[in-house]
């Protein structure tokens, strides 16, 4: 673990770009929302990525390097991915996902599986998607602790002997 693990700007920028390619547009969230929901998703990759080995951790910088100026490698493109609009950069990562380079459809995966593991978390946009799983837990706690105050009352079953420990 690397506690001081942190992306630069320009890394930041670039995760910024796919996170907001890969949970696309949400008419109904206001675009203020959507930023701080982009925002934290990039913050909340940058700290899984610190309980990772050092070696992933440069895998997935590379990764972004990649992702932003590889294009042409592939005949993606000649631009920059954070310079791309909203509908060209999909269109890039579709084309990556879809490549016969493995590394590329590993890095895509990658990337999509930390941004929907963070991006998917946020409050905001589990009560946009109706599925809000805080308020869930509340219920569930409090119907365990329910069960816990009538299981309290009644009394302790005693635990048998193991059969070699029995005579």
């Amino acid at each position: 673990m690397n506690p001081n693990f942190k992306f630069s700007k320009y890394q930041a920028h670039i995760l910024s770009k796919a996170t907001s390619s890969m949970i696309g547009e949400w008419p109904q969230i206001d675009p203020k929302t959507q930023a701080i929901i982009i925002y934290q998703t990039v913050m909340s990759i940058e700290t899984q990525l610190r309980h990772f080995p050092w070696e992933h951790r440069l895998s997935f910088v590379f990764g972004l390097y990649f992702l932003e100026l590889g294009g042409f490698l592939g005949a993606w493109g000649i631009l920059p991915f954070s310079l791309l609009k909203p509908k060209q950069a999909e269109r890039r990562l579709k084309a990556l996902f879809d490549s016969d380079f493995i590394l590329s459809r590993l890095l895509i995966k990658g990337i999509k599986v930390l941004v929907c593991l963070s991006a998917f978390s946020h409050p905001d946009l589990e009560k946009h998607l109706g599925m809000e799983r805080r308020k869930w837990r509340e219920n569930r706690v409090a119907k365990r602790n329910q069960l816990l105050v009538i299981t309290d009352a009644q009394p302790y079953i005693p635990t048998p002997k193991a059969l070699k420990d029995q005579e």
